[in-house]
């Protein structure tokens, strides 16, 4: 259960197809349209969170933990109808910022063999991964595996290069937590060991 989960008033218990359902039909019943798929058994749900919902108006907010597209897409829609005070779509927080697409098609290829090279900074993918082990799988099919991290772990375990990197109190930076603003980071203490930070970026070489 999600911090979220832990901390509702009221929770229901309900597989991800049924939650995707009962978020259309939310979207449905607030937008005055029918939304189907033979879940019947969810109406009355669904009228208790709308009501509520309608009750809160533009001080309520949706959100959504699946890593699905179009639940996403729905909540956004949810949210820009209700005009939810939690909700500005000019300016979305990037705290969670990744593409599982890309991250498919990356595994994909390493495990085709078309991945020389492939470089890590500050994740745990044999870890974190749902299915770490097809990660793992064409990692050993990548001609060069370097880990940038603070931490030995499981990643590290298996790549070729593992380097030892900067803590965040160590690091100098920048950000854009929330789109349009900008922010610096500074170290706060001195390197404790023997470390570099990574630096991502661009090199042109001139021949």
């Amino acid at each position: 259960m999600s911090l979220t989960g832990a901390n509702a008033d009221k929770r229901f218990p309900l597989t991800p197809t049924a939650q995707k359902v009962v978020l259309a039909k939310i979207y449905g019943k607030l937008n005055g349209t029918s939304v189907g798929g033979n879940t019947s058994e969810h109406d009355a749900l669904v009228d208790q969170i709308v009501a509520e919902i309608k009750k809160a108006g533009s001080n309520a907010v949706v959100v959504t933990g699946l890593d699905d597209v179009n639940a996403q897409s729905v909540v956004l829609a949810i949210n820009k109808m209700l005009g939810s005070k939690a909700f500005d779509p000019a300016a979305p927080r990037y705290t969670g910022k990744g593409s599982v697409k890309m991250l498919e098609t990356l595994i994909s290829d390493m495990k085709a063999g078309r991945i020389g090279a492939l470089i890590m900074d500050g994740v745990n993918p044999l870890y974190s991964l749902p299915n770490a082990s097809d990660f793992k799988e064409g990692l050993e099919k990548t001609d060069l595996s370097v880990l940038f991290s603070t931490n030995w772990n499981e990643t590290a375990e298996v790549v070729q290069y593992t380097a030892a990197s900067n803590h965040y109190l160590e690091s100098w930076g920048d950000a854009e937590i929330k789109k349009g603003h900008y922010s610096l980071m500074q170290p706060t203490i001195k390197e404790l060991f023997d470390t570099k930070q990574f630096r991502d970026g661009f090199v042109k070489l001139d021949g």
